[in-house]
């Protein structure tokens, strides 16, 4: 990349490739891996810049029970805008504060310290992405957790 200390200095870098260096002496599955080459990528803060993750782990995640929503970002909220499961449509207009105990913007600072979809230090890139189509299921399902059971907190704003 043609600027890749813009947004973060060499020795973030060092510090990160030192930490998967030491992690990469043991066995990681797909999933580990994929996770720490997200999170050097994120380092970069270009939201241009991405890494995909594999087939066969994409195989694993569409297979899996993902977070049943697709919504629109905001800061502190996510606003359910359809639900990708009949059982769950009533849900929809919902803004939900929380999942399984964490906070929405503790979410999306796993999420933005975790993949490239930050642009410098401007979120926007991060939320406009994440409300299209189930990105935050795919994205919640690499970087938050793997979990097929969703508990979540919401505010009733349907009039």
């Amino acid at each position: 990349h043609p600027s890749l200390y813009r947004f973060t200095p060499e020795e973030r870098f060092e510090e990160v490739l030192d930490s998967i260096d030491v992690l990469l002496e043991n066995e990681v599955t797909d999933l580990q891996f994929f996770q720490m080459v997200s999170k050097v990528e994120s380092l970069v803060r270009e939201s241009h810049f991405h890494i995909y993750p594999p087939e066969e782990l994409m195989e694993t995640a569409t297979r899996s029970s993902l977070f049943p929503f697709s919504v629109h970002v905001s800061d502190e909220k996510l606003l359910v805008k359809n639900s990708l499961s009949e059982s769950y449509k009533d849900f929809v207009g919902l803004d939900i504060l929380t999942i399984n105990g964490k906070s929405v913007a503790s979410i999306l600072d796993i999420i933005g310290n975790s993949a490239g979809l930050k642009s410098g230090f401007n979120n926007a890139a991060l939320k406009n992405k994440l409300s299209h189509f189930n990105n935050l299921s795919m994205a919640y399902y690499f970087y938050v957790d793997t979990t097929s059971r969703f508990e979540i907190e919401y505010l009733n704003i349907i009039s």
